[in-house]
């Protein structure tokens, strides 16, 4: 049974005929805020305390939180109807600005711990986040010079997630509100999603717009070399710069890139990396995009599925057999019929 709370004040209860909501659909994605569209007639007695930016509306599943966040928008229709969208706690770090800062000896917790100081200095002690747990413990070297005015989200996402990968996850535990940098979610589901069961809908996209079939490694600058220069494997391969992929110049043509080691300072190690960089690049990006629906709403019973699972899919027709994670999870309060469930999966080929 869900239930709805603005300010710890309860908004909707189904067995209260007072407290009722026209339609409301939360939907969450990884590495998203999630967004929470919530309609009210307007007879309803708490219209005058949903504060745009300052309320905190919460939505539980059986007493579990599924969603907390704040409202940006309110509409208001013909006949008095209110709809209110709401953003997710993770949009608190849009309230801050990250000024260009330089860095050296960076791991992700340090970079992270630095990035929220500066976001809790500016804000206001409810939309303020404690470092919870780091999984990850090394980074792309993008992140060693913010050099932009931006806001604290946008840093974080473009100069570590983007590049490093992994997953940033709000959590409570009481009243402290976390912000972990995980590996993954760490869950896997026991339910399996089965073409013919709850498959409503599968898109396979297959991506040639990443293929490097020569490509010019570079590594750390020698010391005393001009600004801007770069380490090159032209002095251990025949005076050339670059290396090739014969038979995937044979497949595709001659496409050039580049790729960057800054940790490398000998040639033939630059060398080495750069081979195996180059045999990974002539693979074809296949992604695959699920649609079902989550069993548990037809059988208790039946393990429920969140955001970040690892679920098991099998769909003979299309020779699927694999785990996905749910990137996305979409709920309809009111008619849990149209839930939804988005799996994506991209594998090299």
């Amino acid at each position: 049974m869900y239930k709805i709370y603005c300010d710890g004040k309860l908004l909707y209860d189904p067995r209260a005929s007072e407290l009722t909501i026209i339609s409301g659909k939360v939907s969450l994605e990884v590495n998203k805020s999630g967004s929470f569209v919530l309609s009210l007639p307007a007879t309803h007695p708490s219209l005058p305390d949903i504060k745009k930016l300052t309320s905190v509306i919460e939505a539980y599943d059986d007493g579990l939180l599924l969603y907390s966040g704040r409202p940006l928008l309110t509409e208001h229709d013909l006949y008095g109807t209110v709809t209110v969208t709401c953003e997710g706690k993770l949009g608190y770090l849009l309230d801050s600005i990250q000024r260009p800062k330089e860095y050296h000896n960076l791991t992700p917790r340090s970079y992270l711990q630095d990035k929220l100081n500066q976001h809790n200095s500016q804000v206001e002690p409810a939309k303020r986040f404690t470092l919870g747990t780091v999984e990850k413990q090394s980074m792309n070297y993008d992140a060693r010079e913010d050099n932009q005015y931006t806001n604290t989200l946008d840093t974080i996402m473009n100069k570590l997630v983007d590049s490093n990968g992994g997953y940033l996850v709000v959590r409570h535990d009481g009243s402290v509100r976390y912000l972990d940098y995980l590996e993954s979610y760490g869950r896997t589901s026991l339910q399996t999603i089965r073409f013919g069961e709850n498959i409503l809908d599968l898109t396979e996209h297959i991506s040639a717009e990443d293929i490097i079939t020569v490509l010019i490694p570079l590594g750390k600058a020698p010391e005393g070399a001009k600004e801007g220069a770069k380490l090159t494997i032209a002095s251990v391969n025949g005076g050339r710069d670059y290396l090739e992929d014969a038979e995937a110049i044979a497949m595709y043509g001659r496409i050039v890139g580049t790729n960057e080691w800054p940790d490398v300072t000998v040639p033939a190690n630059l060398k080495t990396k750069g081979q195996e960089h180059l045999k990974n690049m002539r693979n074809l990006a296949l992604t695959i995009e699920l649609t079902a629906v989550d069993l548990h709403l037809v059988d208790v019973d039946i393990d429920r599925i969140v955001l970040g699972d690892m679920v098991r899919v099998v769909s003979v027709p299309h020779g699927l057999d694999r785990y996905m994670m749910v990137t996305k999870r979409e709920y309809d309060l009111l008619d849990p019929a149209n839930d939804r469930i988005v799996l994506g999966d991209t594998i090299q080929s």
